[in-house]
């Protein structure tokens, strides 16, 4: 199912893409079929004799709620308070960052979502890895299906090509200090590992179902940057 952004969105989306998420969390567990709805966005059209058709209309994003979540966290820091291995749950996270729970209670509801591409071809994983989500939410996307490891991107890159990529041009940029790029690059590339070996190729989802069309639309340039403005 897939709903326009701008006439009827689900209430779910609405709620996390206006950070109110206490109302989102709130909206998941009296109607978790949200969490399966597509929401898409289209460039306004141009000219009054522009058709109303939906394909004739340019995508500029289409997105699942486990997609949204991953961009609007960006960045931000989610890490295991000190001292408390045994509890893995003990998190604390920045200020504004969508809470932890939320992204759980997605991934428990449809963790189908984790092998379905965006409109750019990528799924949660390789979102969350390019834009340089915290390693918290990389684990949570991989305890829900480690088999996500190996869809693969419309360029045919799985996540540890992605991962390789991604470091390699932060290296060239010279972004972030070497010692924290390369400490950041190998605990990325281990918890990918880690998640090859609770998997078998009969188990893993390829993600050929691929629904992407470069010509539709812009490409996303960041989605975190723009906040889906």
């Amino acid at each position: 199912e897939c709903v326009d952004f701008h006439t009827n969105p689900t209430p779910l989306f609405k709620y996390l893409y206006s950070e109110k998420w206490k109302l989102a969390q709130a909206r998941l567990n009296s109607h978790p079929e949200d969490a399966r709805v597509w929401v898409v966005r289209y460039f306004k059209r141009v000219g009054n004799g522009a058709s109303d058709a939906l394909e004739d209309r340019a995508i500029r994003w289409k997105l699942l709620p486990l997609h949204l979540f991953i961009a609007l966290a960006g960045s931000s820091n989610y890490r295991y308070i000190e001292g408390s291995e045994d509890e893995r749950d003990e998190i604390i996270s920045d200020e504004n960052a969508p809470p932890l729970q939320l992204l759980t209670s997605l991934l428990a509801t449809y963790p189908e979502a984790t092998t379905f591409p965006d409109d750019q071809g990528m799924i949660p994983l390789h979102s969350a890895i390019r834009g340089n989500s915290s390693l918290i939410i990389v684990e949570k996307i991989l305890d829900a299906n480690p088999s996500c490891i190996y869809c693969k991107d419309v360029k045919g890159r799985d996540a540890f090509f992605v991962t390789k990529r991604v470091y390699e041009k932060r290296r060239e940029n010279q972004q972030e200090e070497g010692a924290t790029r390369d400490m950041m690059y190998s605990k990325v590339y281990k918890l990918l590992t880690d998640a090859s070996k609770l998997i078998n190729d009969s188990s893993v989802e390829r993600c050929d179902k691929m629904d992407y069309n470069p010509k539709q639309g812009k490409k996303m340039r960041g989605l975190q940057n723009e906040i889906l403005a």
